[in-house]
């Protein structure tokens, strides 16, 4: 009895990831990407775990995993193609995220998203110079 509770129990472990992976691949059209960095760790992210799945289904499901692998893939790709790389700056002196905002791209109410993209900054109005920040090349 007890070893087919855990059968049971491996197989219900197995329909749940196997749903939330599809799920993961479903929800991933409806992500609105910023940069291309974002995309594209997504889009590998769901493509490695469509991969794990397809490794045990059987045949009818593997034909449905890799053709959903495709599709999100494609259109993952196809989205975040022209969408800004995120590049690594090293901020030269103390500065404040409106300062290097508008220093980057001309707009000081951009902070935030240096601001999102470096979680490690403790205050807004103090970047210490010489941190490596990563930021979107267009902003």
């Amino acid at each position: 009895m007890r070893a087919q509770s855990a059968a049971n129990q491996g197989a219900m472990v197995a329909l749940v990831r196997g749903l939330a992976t599809v799920e993961a691949a479903r929800a991933s059209a409806d992500i609105p990407f910023v940069v291309y960095d974002d995309a594209v760790a997504v889009r590998d992210q769901v493509a490695a775990g469509l991969d794990q799945r397809m490794m045990t289904a059987p045949d009818a499901t593997y034909q449905a995993l890799s053709t959903l692998r495709a599709a999100s893939v494609r259109d993952i790709t196809t989205r975040g193609a022209d969408l800004s790389r995120l590049s690594d700056i090293t901020n030269d002196a103390d500065t404040p995220a409106l300062v290097l905002a508008h220093r980057l791209w001309g707009d000081a109410a951009k902070d935030t998203v240096v601001l999102e993209r470096n979680p490690t900054i403790r205050h807004p109005g103090f970047i210490p110079g010489g941190m490596i920040l990563r930021v979107p090349t267009n902003g």
